[in-house]
């Protein structure tokens, strides 16, 4: 299955994150300059690099050429999986030091660019699954730090990170990373967690109910059910 998006959604040190450890080819078109370009991977490794139909052979012009499209919300991209054979090899870069030197150059671009998307500083997080998708060094670090407060059954926000821990960095960088961490699905609000777990949980008992035909025929079934809901949410 392809990998489809814009930069403008997910930043392109994500995108190489994601495709890290895969094999294929990666489309990029920017729709302001109608310009394409077309990256190959082989395990972890960037090995072409298309400019339309000519290719970069310059390494050291690789990591300007992915700065530059990484300021491109314009551009919309497509990674698909491809058979090995089909791919060319120019030369061998490891992707992850590449995600991770555009990343921590351009921290304050990032805070820049996703500032409207941050939660509030008093938003708490709770940890839903490990990731092993890191766009860079410091989100591994702050991800590891905050881990234990991550895993607490209310959760932690951005304010009681920086107190609780001393990090050496501002409160927006700490919002950008929970940001990032929201994105890769590692990390959720308390209560949008909270919102979909009781909405489980009522779906249950409604299932429990209306199968044990419930006293008094639906209104019954129902009177239950809400009697079961406000029980389990005050004793919370």
């Amino acid at each position: 299955m392809a990998v489809t998006g814009s930069f403008a959604d997910i930043p392109l040190t994500e995108v190489l994150a994601t495709i890290s450890r895969r094999s294929g080819k990666l489309f990029i078109a920017d729709n302001d300059s109608k310009q394409s370009y077309e990256l190959h991977f082989m395990q972890g490794m960037l090995c072409a690099f298309f400019i339309g139909k000519e290719p970069v052979k310059d390494v050291s012009q690789i990591r300007d050429y992915l700065k530059a499209l990484s300021r491109r919300g314009s551009c919309t991209f497509e990674f698909a999986k491809t058979e090995p054979t089909e791919l060319v090899n120019n030369f061998l870069l490891p992707i992850e030091r590449l995600g991770r030197s555009m990343a921590s150059e351009d921290i304050k671009e990032q805070v820049e660019r996703d500032r409207e998307r941050f939660a509030h500083p008093d938003t708490r997080f709770i940890l839903l699954k490990p990731t092993e998708f890191w766009a860079h060094e410091g989100l591994e670090l702050f991800f590891q730090s905050a881990l234990h407060l991550l895993s607490q059954p209310n959760g932690v926000s951005a304010r009681e990170l920086i107190q609780k821990l001393d990090l050496p960095i501002s409160m927006e960088v700490a919002q950008l990373y929970l940001y990032q961490l929201r994105s890769h699905g590692a990390i959720a609000p308390v209560r949008a967690f909270e919102s979909e777990t009781q909405y489980v949980q009522s779906q249950q008992v409604v299932q429990q109910v209306v199968a044990k035909g419930g006293k008094g025929g639906l209104f019954g079934a129902f009177r239950s059910l809400f009697s079961r809901l406000f029980k389990a949410r005050t004793s919370q």
